[in-house]
């Protein structure tokens, strides 16, 4: 979840409000600076908003959010008396706010969901439509100077580099990337002028263990996958119960693990394997030539922590990774009020049914209306353990 600087009892009211029938939400839209400085507020003009969220890769954006403005006047400078004339500034941004009256606290309290660039604007007499995509479009194809980052560096140092100097990212946006020390580079990191920032920032955040994303406000986060609870759906705020569909898609049976690399010493490394019971082992998948089997080994991306200094504590730590990767996916959509303040990969439940069992899942993929009638749908991933059994 985002933090909103609310106290513990104030986050309790907070929640409390979210899941009652008849809200008082507003919404605040102003358009922005590169810099976010404010350049002008359209909370005025807007008649639909919508944000969509949905997990991306290295060339794809999280977030996008849809407007529809009622702008006769021309005041937001994205139009002109002249239909054919359609300003799309590539220096604007826009900042969306959606807030809630809290009857325990007398007062609104405040949520970012979204910020970032402006990408498109369709003018039709006096009504503006306008998309605007995560900040990670800024970053997507950033390229900076030819640079190589020093062997030793923490890897999130080395991220901070990349963000800093080839995104342009301000130190003031970065207060949600922590500062790990045990993770650091192996080798040099060279980035030429055909780098391109985002690919670098994300697969750096992967080698520290971690993902990155930007939140609502515009920051930069990094951060390993809860494992607490964010949000339990309830009867409260669920719409239409899910319904899933089961899809097998990724198999791993083997992992491995390489941890520090000490000078005089033999290399650390530790494995895991299915046992061979269960159905998506090397023996279960293997097959037979001569009546000998061929186990057929399904191996996860190799895993590099240098924090692990045992061969006891790399097999423990693949064993996780691999308990983790030994799932189904379900695919799970069900409709709720508006829980704004959720995150990528927030780890939630909902119920089935009224009464049923809670479903648990983390949250990748949402579309939220924002205006007071708004409602979220969210479509999400669920990773069902398999059942381990004989041949």
């Amino acid at each position: 979840m985002i933090p909103l600087e609310l106290t513990a009892a104030e986050q309790r009211a907070f929640h409390r409000a979210l899941t009652r029938p008849h809200r008082d939400v507003r919404l605040r839209v102003d358009f922005l600076t590169l810099e976010h400085q404010v350049a002008s507020s359209a909370t005025r003009a807007v008649v639909e908003a919508e944000m969509a969220l949905e997990r991306g890769d290295d060339r794809t954006v999280d977030r996008v959010l849809t407007l529809k403005l009622w702008d006769p006047q021309h005041r937001l400078g994205l139009s002109s008396a002249s239909p054919s004339q359609v300003q799309v500034t590539a220096d604007r941004m826009v900042r969306a706010i959606w807030s809630l009256w809290v009857p325990e606290l007398d007062r609104f309290v405040d949520v970012p969901v979204f910020t970032g660039p402006v990408t498109k604007v369709e003018a039709d007499d006096g009504l503006l439509s306008v998309e605007a995509q995560g900040k990670e479009r800024l970053a997507v194809f950033a390229r900076g100077r030819t640079r190589t980052v020093a062997k030793g560096l923490t890897v999130l140092g080395a991220f901070r580099v990349v963000m800093r100097e080839w995104i342009g990212e301000d130190e003031r946006h970065l207060t949600r990337v922590p500062r790990w020390t045990h993770m650091r580079l192996a080798e040099p990191l060279v980035l030429g002028v055909k780098s391109e920032g985002w690919i670098y920032a994300r697969h750096l955040a992967k080698l520290a263990g971690g993902h990155v994303f930007y939140d609502g406000r515009g920051d930069v986060v990094v951060r390993k996958l809860p494992r607490r609870p964010a949000w339990r759906f309830s009867h409260m705020d669920v719409v239409a119960y899910p319904g899933a569909t089961v899809d097998a898609l990724q198999i791993v049976n083997k992992v491995v693990v390489h941890g520090a690399k000490v000078q005089g010493k033999p290399p650390v490394v530790g494995q895991a394997h299915l046992p061979v019971t269960h159905p998506h082992s090397a023996h279960s998948l293997g097959r037979r030539v001569d009546g000998d089997m061929v186990p057929r080994y399904l191996e996860g991306d190799p895993v590099q922590d240098d924090s692990v200094r045992t061969e006891s504590a790399a097999d423990a730590l693949a064993q996780r990774i691999l308990d983790d990767a030994n799932r189904i996916d379900a695919q799970v959509e069900f409709e709720s009020l508006v829980i704004p303040h959720l995150e990528p990969g927030d780890l939630c439940s909902v119920p089935q049914s009224v009464g049923g069992s809670d479903l648990s899942f983390r949250l990748w993929t949402l579309r939220m209306g924002l205006l007071h009638d708004g409602v979220m749908t969210v479509g999400h991933t669920r990773r069902a353990r398999l059942r381990r059994g004989r041949r």
